[in-house]
């Protein structure tokens, strides 16, 4: 399953979504978002290469994290694209997933650090069809009433990592012209759509 951004699974059954049963779980980890969001665990665990535990989350309703690449071991883990495969996590109530987190991330209860950056990037926002005002506006206020104005930003991501990877700004859509370019967020994401590609035919022989 864990190559299926949708979930579904033609060897085992694909999970019913338990927020929307005519719909797809997505995937990877779908049987672990659906056995939070039906109620089964209050949380589980679940690998995220280019979305396996952020996309199930999204379509089952409820709350999922992916960390920074190898802040957690993956010892034991069979690996899919070991430069991309990262153990993340499922769960309905927010202050489990903190609790999941902290466990994992072996991080302290007092030291406790307010953040001093949220940034909101405009661009990736853009991309879905739902307008991005509806979508950001939410996390606006409850970031502001949280932690004050001063610390939101908003940002252009496509253009900032444009800046840090000069090579994006290059990247052709295989038009033997050249005129027709791949945004910067586009080009990242078929790179590393084919790494995952490359790694996996490693893996899996």
């Amino acid at each position: 399953m864990a190559y299926s951004i949708h979930g579904e699974n033609k060897h085992f059954g694909t999970p019913t979504n338990p927020a929307a049963s005519d719909r797809v779980p997505g995937g990877c980890s779908s049987g672990s978002a659906v056995a939070v969001a039906g109620g089964m665990v209050d949380f589980a665990l679940g690998i995220d290469s280019i979305g396996g535990v952020r996309v199930p989350g999204g379509y089952c309703g409820v709350l999922a994290f992916r960390p920074s690449h190898a802040v957690i071991s993956n010892s034991g883990v069979i690996p899919v694209a070991p430069s991309l495969d990262t153990i993340g996590w499922f769960a309905k109530d927010p202050i489990v997933l903190r609790r999941v987190g902290h466990l994992l991330l072996k991080l302290s209860y007092t030291d406790i650090r307010l953040p001093r950056h949220f940034y909101i990037a405009d661009d990736c926002f853009e991309i879905s069809k739902i307008p991005a005002r509806r979508l950001t506006q939410v996390v606006t206020k409850s970031v502001e009433k949280l932690y004050g104005r001063q610390v939101l930003s908003h940002v252009n991501l496509g253009n900032y990592l444009a800046s840090k990877i000069p090579s994006l700004r290059n990247y052709s859509n295989g038009q033997k012209n050249g005129d027709s370019k791949f945004s910067s967020l586009q080009a990242l994401s078929s790179a590393m759509q084919l790494l995952q590609n490359l790694e996996i035919s490693i893996t899996s022989g």
